[in-house]
């Protein structure tokens, strides 16, 4: 869900029109609505005061932008991976396997759970 949707979801909770959170705020209900539909977004002083009137917080608002940025970080490093393994022969495909299952292996590199555990293991 996109901040805009969120900020919908969260006006929507309080039962606020699109002009009443415009009044509130100081800016026309069609801002509110472009907020909504992703066509523009709130300057920081505008944004301060959405929290306020909307009684949330950034990371309500704002959480799934945060994973989908941080999974398209990673989608790129895996996609620029492919692409260099596209470009070396079998053997070098084979030493490259080799090289992640050592790294992987070693449990160095490798992500943390919350638990603590190593992330291939749970």
């Amino acid at each position: 869900m996109s901040f805009g949707s969120r900020l919908r979801e969260r006006r929507e909770a309080l039962q606020l029109k699109q002009s009443e959170l415009g009044k509130l705020l100081g800016v026309t209900g069609s801002a509110i609505g472009n907020y909504e539909n992703g066509v523009s977004s709130p300057k920081a002083d505008i944004l301060y005061k959405v929290f306020d009137v909307l009684q949330c917080d950034a990371n309500y608002l704002f959480q799934d932008e945060i994973t989908q940025d941080r999974k398209s970080a990673s989608a790129k490093k895996g996609e620029a991976l492919i692409r260099l393994f596209d470009q070396l022969n079998e053997e070098g495909q084979d030493q490259l396997l080799d090289y992640a299952d050592t790294l992987v292996t070693s449990g160095k590199f490798t992500k943390k759970t919350d638990a603590g555990e190593l992330a291939s293991e749970a």
